[in-house]
């Protein structure tokens, strides 16, 4: 390029500058209108809500204790799905274990994991956590029933206490109040 066409796309450039006190207020602006314009949170289709369920029944089925059921696991892990306080990276490991889990069942069975025996579940969650991911997902899963437990009734898990009164724990005071609650 001459220098000439140089000095013309420069002052090309120079006319659409601005003062560093506008580029703050556009990005202002700009983070404002993301705040409101948020894409879609990720939702969950039948078989993944199906695959929760079945999981969480799975990995805590209350021999001797409360079951998933019982201190509401499938749905509470459901709201930390939906919960903006849910860092992302954990949410999309949750979506891409639900999948992983019906893509095995599928190789291994023909069937989705919801329509296996117990055993066929044993077998597919212990293949499974051979591997990195799975084995990340799993004990997420594993995590979020352990909040399930313990948490407090008003963030929507364990009704009635149910964890508390198994584990003979006393709830501190002060509790949350629901307008606080914050999954």
């Amino acid at each position: 390029m001459h220098n000439r066409d140089l000095r013309k796309k420069y002052q090309k450039r120079k006319q659409i500058s601005f003062s560093r006190r506008t580029f703050i207020f556009l990005n202002a602006i700009t983070i404002s209108c993301n705040r409101f314009l948020k894409p879609k949170k990720n939702t969950l289709n039948t078989n993944q809500t199906q695959t929760i369920d079945a999981l969480t029944k799975h990995l805590f089925s209350g021999n001797e204790g409360p079951s998933s059921k019982d201190i509401n696991a499938a749905n509470y892990l459901t709201l930390r799905l939906t919960s903006e306080n849910t860092k992302q990276y954990k949410k999309n490991r949750i979506y891409s274990g639900l999948d992983l889990v019906n893509i095995e069942s599928q190789k291994a069975h023909n069937k989705l994991f919801v329509e296996l025996s117990f055993e066929q579940k044993e077998n597919l969650l212990i293949n499974i956590s051979k591997s990195k991911q799975g084995k990340k997902f799993l004990s997420l899963c594993i995590n979020y029933i352990f909040e399930a437990l313990l948490a407090d009734p008003v963030y929507e898990a364990q009704p009635n206490s149910v964890g508390w009164r198994w584990l003979e724990h006393k709830a501190g005071f002060p509790r949350p109040k629901k307008a606080d609650k914050r999954v």
